[in-house]
């Protein structure tokens, strides 16, 4: 699960989240700006408890998963971005999130870890996402529609649930083999 991979001339780690990386999670919130807290959470969130962080970083592997990109070496590094599903046993629909850094947006990542996440939910037998979101976030949905062909969403009260699913995906097999067919694992 864990990969190595270049984002606009920086080499980044991608790997699982791990309850020892609670403290590099709530740097990465407390960092970011109040626009990317709000759109990921859709309230302009300010804190979040000891025990919100602790799930966070609780990862079943069952029912949830959670991928983090980190930046520079161990043992500093800094944790850049996050990628989430969980899902309800017997549930074939897992719900997704997403969140990237201010300062590492625009590289690519969050498309990569829309890919990433895909990959590994469908390899545990899912079939696609649905996402709570800001109507507004656009370019989470400029994200999925340049995942999936087909992207359905419904929107309320400046709310939007979006579905996504596998079998809809433009780019199929491993994302952690590059163009050309070069594994990239750590």
């Amino acid at each position: 699960w864990e990969a190595r991979r270049e984002f606009k001339g920086e080499r980044l780690f991608i790997r699982p989240l791990k309850p020892s990386d609670e403290r590099r999670l709530k740097e990465l919130f407390y960092s970011q700006s109040p626009e990317t807290t709000w759109l990921r959470f859709g309230v302009p969130l300010k804190a979040l408890s000891e025990k919100q962080f602790q799930e966070l970083v609780a990862i079943d592997s069952r029912q949830s998963f959670a991928l983090g990109v980190f930046a520079g070496e161990r043992p500093r590094q800094r944790l850049v971005a996050v990628a989430r599903y969980f899902t309800l046993p017997g549930e074939r629909m897992a719900e997704a999130a997403f969140t990237v850094h201010d300062d590492y947006q625009r590289r690519g990542i969050g498309g990569f870890l829309i890919d990433y996440l895909a990959w590994a939910a469908e390899s545990k037998g899912l079939e696609g996402f649905k996402a709570q979101m800001l109507s507004g976030n656009s370019r989470m949905r400029a994200a999925l529609a340049s995942r999936f062909s087909r992207v359905a969403a419904t929107d309320r009260a400046g709310q939007a649930e979006v579905q996504v699913l596998f079998k809809d995906r433009r780019r199929a097999g491993d994302p952690r083999v590059q163009a050309g067919g070069r594994h990239v694992a750590a």
